[in-house]
């Protein structure tokens, strides 16, 4: 089982900044090829993208921002 992994606290990552996760809107852009994916589903938005990506359960607890990889879970 996987446990939850502090990312940030809320109002470090600025709008349109960059971590890990990206927390500004419902989709992430890849910032190499301009791909767009939806962060809820993982489905491709905008090309040149054909195959969708990995999603991953969020929270904010405690005012901190965390990601869980559950996908081995």
């Amino acid at each position: 089982m996987s446990d939850w992994i502090n990312v940030a606290k809320v109002g470090e990552i600025a709008p349109g900044g960059h971590r890990v996760v990206d927390v500004d809107g419902d989709e992430i852009e890849c910032m190499r090829h301009g791909a767009r994916f939806s962060i809820r589903t993982g489905a491709v938005t905008a090309p040149p993208a054909y195959e969708p990506v990995a999603k991953f359960p969020v929270r904010v607890e405690g005012g901190v921002i965390q990601v869980k990889d559950d996908r081995w879970d």
